[in-house]
């Protein structure tokens, strides 16, 4: 799963850091600032990518407080919409976050959520979430769902459209659906966790990988363990 430059890299890399030689708050803030470098375009990426594993087997942790496995129930969803319709800005903020990285898809279809979320501000918030805009990018809108024919869907507001994913397999691939900057570190991430192949690095893909099974991030986990097993 890692890419070519990824791969070389770190196999050219002499050893690892010995992350307890450095002071942990120091630690901590350099992590968070690869961490949000996982995000960013290549090469930027991959550089962050071969820092953290320069960090050696105690960057795990780190990793694990962000890498949740992707699961959503049914009723926690509802309920992270509910938040999301708030006049509380802490409280609806939290909920568009927690949203965003557990994408409500997971838990109910795409025509379901549309149906049934019809008040504003939680629609225009919960289309943004699933659409990979920032937050407030549609407030004041009037958002429609259209059903554009072979089972596909396009948003409308006014005199635009734009598409509408409903398939779980395609939610973060970017195009017209929008992409999934809340999924990017992960995947990255996974790339340090194979290449240190701890036991504590394996534990928690292996733990990742028991989320919904048709996300790409999840796909991914699969694919590095088998990997590893390979060797």
């Amino acid at each position: 799963m890692l890419n070519s430059i990824l791969l070389t890299a770190l196999l050219a890399t002499p050893g690892l850091a010995p992350i307890t030689a450095v002071e942990k708050a120091a630690v901590k803030a350099k992590f968070e600032e690869l961490w949000e470098s996982l995000s960013k375009p290549e090469p930027e990426a991959t550089r962050a990518a071969i820092k953290l594993y320069t960090l050696g087997k105690d960057v795990v942790p780190l990793i694990q407080a962000k890498m949740h496995p992707l699961k959503l129930e049914i009723d926690d969803c509802n309920a992270l919409i509910k938040k999301l319709g708030s006049d509380d800005e802490k409280t609806w903020k939290a909920a568009w976050k927690e949203l965003d990285y557990l994408d409500p898809r997971l838990a109910i279809d795409l025509e379901t959520l549309m149906n049934t979320v019809k008040e504003n501000p939680a629609r225009n918030r919960l289309v943004e979430v699933m659409c990979g805009q920032v937050q407030g990018a549609l407030s004041g809108k009037t958002i429609q769902l259209s059903s554009i024919g072979g089972g596909n869907f396009n948003f409308r507001s006014n005199n635009s459209s734009w598409w509408a994913e409903h398939r779980v397999e395609n939610i973060g691939n970017g195009g017209n659906g929008g992409g999934k900057t809340a999924w990017m570190p992960i995947v990255r991430a996974m790339a340090v966790l194979q290449e240190l192949g701890t036991p504590d690095a394996i534990k928690l893909l292996e733990d990742f990988a028991t989320g919904h099974p048709d996300t790409g991030p999840v796909k991914a986990a699969a694919a590095s363990l088998k990997a590893m097993r390979a060797k």
